[in-house]
């Protein structure tokens, strides 16, 4: 038995006796380095893989047990493991698969954000379909940025949109883009026979418009060019060329706003004229303190075309309308009464009522001037349309606008006879309007509408969320082209409004006159007007908004009343505003009138002291001046004292009362018709309120 156990003892004897490593600490138990191998292993195959002591791996302890490195020991640790780099990679790659995500997503939410505000603006403002995308965007952002609502201060910032509109219409005119195939008028002309109802290069329009540029180029710091021959866009769809129009029209609406502002070249900086500094401009306006600093004259130059410039490029320019000639013409006769040039501004004025007439002439057939049987439709020199000119079917809408708006200009300008002639003989040739329209024209003169969706099933509560995802999906159609207005006028509600703003206006030139009571009684006919003529169109629109209400389309509604303008509310409240606003301050004008001669009565009675006759025999303040028309009366009468209409009876204190109930009364109908952004009349306006 012992021997059985001393031998046990001497197998177990290496195993005992191995002395322990001191070099591994107790605390961590039995460490073994890839690189050192134990007895057992010896007899192992040998590893493929290299020992090398710089293999070792990174240890933040010592080889002593405190923890600590012996003196002169030194290891190796690697600063990045290969799993370490493994880690790191995979983050880098994941960070760099974030930011790509979120910027591939940002960019397409501003794609989608931009594409969402051009779809709702060409949605407001139809372009051209065919135009180019940037030059749609342009358009899209000029018609934006010309509503006094898309700025934080409620006004238009004219040189950025002005800016716009001169750039797109550079861009349409660039011959190797979008004005590829446009000819100079001067040349087109070679190339036509000029048979043409609306020939711009008439060489008496030409005249006046040259004369016309250089009376609003008077005064000017530095004149420039304010006469320019237009283009030849007849080879153009009718989109583009409306368009173009737009655009042209927009150049000369910012021209007028920015009449006068220079460019500093040194700086590209655009400030108003008064800021300049320089011989010309010996007191200039300081800059404000956030602005930039005042330019020198030296420095500047024009910074935009005249607005004689351009639209004196639409008058020229063989292709557009009768309509788009005749708005553009009148518009130019306003900026140049602005401008203080009355005599060319009459001129331009006769020029739109010759090319109204010479269209209406040629649509109908007849020589330029005339109507069927020998008519005269209207002179051309004093405005005035013909007695018989309605009934053969001669006047047209846009002889009925220029002879109005030569009417406003001469009344105006104090020539209230001329006006006033005119002004009766539009109210005739409307009253003598045919009840029943004109023939439609043929279908390929006018762009047919987009085909109607067929009826399907009625989804109920779900149909206008339906109709609304439709037309996101939809794309816009561009709007049918609006009438020329060279086609024989007839009745519509429209017209009758219109005939009631004429009234109002016949009402306004007789007052000025001294013909009080007359005066008084047309604008009276002419507040009956407007207001009978809204409150139809109000029952109408509730007739049909009623869903039991449903008549067979073949039995006709005998209060249906056609309105192809589309604006019947909106032009109607107009008038009856300026109606009522031009009966109260008539009413106001003869109470003061009234009061001032019973003041009289009794100072003849009673006798004033002496102060009260010193402050009788003082001159009246001019701040103080109530005359609401002082030029009319100074041209009309030869008396400084104002005719006294003898109202002894009327109680114009009660008169008063009455406006004011009835104006009450009939805001509520306003309130509900008119936009909520209220901008005043647009198209029509007291002449000389």
């Amino acid at each position: 038995m012992n021997l059985a156990r001393s031998s046990s003892l001497r197998q177990l004897a290496p195993l005992v006796l191995h002395p322990p490593s001191t070099s591994r600490p107790a605390a961590i138990g039995h460490l073994r380095f890839f690189t050192q191998h134990p007895a057992t292993h010896l007899l192992a195959l040998p590893s493929a893989r290299p020992q090398l002591p710089f293999l070792y791996p990174p240890s933040c302890r010592g080889s002593g047990g405190g923890g600590r490195r012996k003196a002169g020991e030194w290891r190796m640790q690697r600063l990045l493991t290969t799993a370490q780099k493994a880690y790191f990679r995979n983050q880098f790659a994941l960070a760099g698969k974030i930011i790509v995500y979120t910027a591939l997503f940002g960019i397409s939410g501003m794609v989608l954000f931009w594409a969402i505000n051009e779809e709702r603006a060409e949605r407001r403002y139809p372009s051209p379909p065919e135009w180019p995308l940037g030059h749609r965007a342009m358009y899209h952002s000029a018609k934006v940025h010309e509503e006094p609502e898309a700025f934080a201060r409620g006004v238009v910032d004219w040189i950025l949109t002005g800016n716009m509109y001169q750039v797109l219409a550079q861009w349409l005119e660039d011959p190797a883009g979008e004005g590829r195939g446009l000819l100079p008028r001067d040349e087109a002309r070679e190339r036509h026979d000029g048979d043409d109802a609306n020939d711009a290069d008439d060489e008496r329009l030409r005249s006046v418009l040259i004369a016309a540029g250089a009376a609003a180029a008077q005064g000017a710091w530095r004149p420039q060019a304010s006469f320019a021959i237009g283009y030849d866009v007849g080879g153009k769809s009718e989109a583009w060329r409306r368009g173009y129009y737009e655009t042209l029209m927009g150049a000369g609406r910012g021209a007028e706003n920015l009449d006068g502002f220079v460019r500093d070249d040194t700086r590209q900086i655009v400030f108003p004229p008064e800021m300049m500094i320089g011989p010309s401009n010996p007191d200039p306006r300081p800059c404000p303190p956030d602005a930039f600093t005042a330019p020198l004259e030296e420095h500047c130059s024009p910074a935009f075309e005249p607005a004689s410039f351009w639209y004196a490029k639409i008058l020229t320019t063989r292709g557009f309308g009768p309509r788009q000639r005749v708005l553009a013409a009148l518009a130019y006769a306003d900026w140049l009464d602005f401008k203080q040039q009355h005599d060319a501004a009459t001129e331009v004025h006769r020029c739109a009522l010759a090319i109204a007439a010479a269209a209406a002439a040629a649509a109908a057939g007849h020589e330029p001037g005339r109507a069927g049987a020998g008519a005269v439709v209207v002179d051309v020199t004093t405005g005035v349309i013909g007695p018989e000119a309605a009934a053969a079917a001669g006047v047209t809408a846009n002889v009925l606008l220029a002879s109005t708006a030569l009417a406003t200009h001469h009344a105006r300008t104090g020539d209230v006879s001329a006006a006033l002639a005119i002004y009766l003989s539009v109210l005739r040739a409307r009253r003598a309007l045919p009840a029943v329209p004109p023939p439609a024209p043929s279908p390929s003169a006018t762009r047919s509408a987009a085909p109607s969706r067929p009826p399907g099933r009625d989804a109920g509560m779900f149909t206008p969320v339906l109709t609304a995802l439709g037309t996101l999906f939809t794309p816009a159609a561009y709007p049918a082209a609006p009438p020329s207005g060279d086609q024989p006028a007839w009745r519509t509600p429209a017209s009758i409004c219109h005939e009631a703003a004429v009234m109002a206006h016949i009402g306004e030139v007789l007052f000025a006159r001294s013909s009080r009571a007359d005066g008084l009684t047309w604008t009276r006919e002419a507040v009956d007007v407007a207001e009978a003529q809204l409150d139809h169109y109000q029952r109408q629109r509730l007739r049909q908004h009623q869903p039991q209400h449903q008549p067979h389309p073949a039995d006709p509604d005998p209060d249906h009343v056609p309105d192809p303008d589309g604006n019947v509310p909106e032009r109607c409240s107009d008038c009856l505003d300026v109606a009522l606003d031009n009966w109260r301050q008539m009413v106001a004008l003869l109470l003061r009138d009234q009061r001032a001669r019973e003041r009289e009565r009794e100072r003849a009675h009673h006798p004033p002291g002496p102060a009260a006759a010193a402050a009788d025999a003082a001159p009246p303040s001019s701040s103080s001046s109530t005359s609401w028309s002082p030029r009319l009366w100074r041209s009309t009468t030869t008396s400084t004292a104002v005719p006294a209409w003898d109202d002894a009876a009327v109680d114009w204190e009660a008169e008063m009362t009455a406006v004011e109930q009835r104006a009450r009364r009939i805001q509520s109908q306003l309130g509900h018709l008119r936009p909520s952004s209220k901008k005043g009349a647009a198209w029509l306006g007291s002449i000389f309120f």
